[in-house]
């Protein structure tokens, strides 16, 4: 391998290091404040170690909040819409295909390389 190849390489993966970084920076940072006590995040809102470490932001959510019925209902909501969206848009799709070959053609080709 040659050196500049090795260099080329080195780079690619500082590179790729400094934007994993960037991208998991905002993650890590809401983890760190979910653990802070309301009091400090209004005090320090830009500390970012917490002082005091609570889990008494996720106790608020999960009990006072309903988190479970809540996700509950997403999770019905989701289920029910990918299902009417699937039905209808295979109807869609076998209507296309079967009466305008020609266009169910090319869109399946469009739809594929998409």
């Amino acid at each position: 391998m040659k050196k500049s190849d090795k260099l080329g390489n080195g780079f690619c993966h500082v590179y790729l290091m400094v934007l994993s970084v960037i991208a998991c920076f905002p993650l890590i940072w809401v983890i760190l404040c979910s653990v802070k006590s309301s009091g400090e995040l209004t005090a320090n809102p830009t500390g970012f170690f917490p002082k005091q470490f609570t889990l008494e932001n996720f106790y608020h959510v999960i009990k006072d909040l309903h988190f479970a019925t809540n996700m509950g209902n997403s999770v019905i909501i989701a289920l029910v819409t990918t299902l009417i969206a699937i039905t209808i848009s295979s109807m869609a799709a076998y209507g296309i295909v079967r009466f305008f070959p020609k266009f169910g053609n090319m869109m399946s080709k469009f739809l594929v390389t998409t």
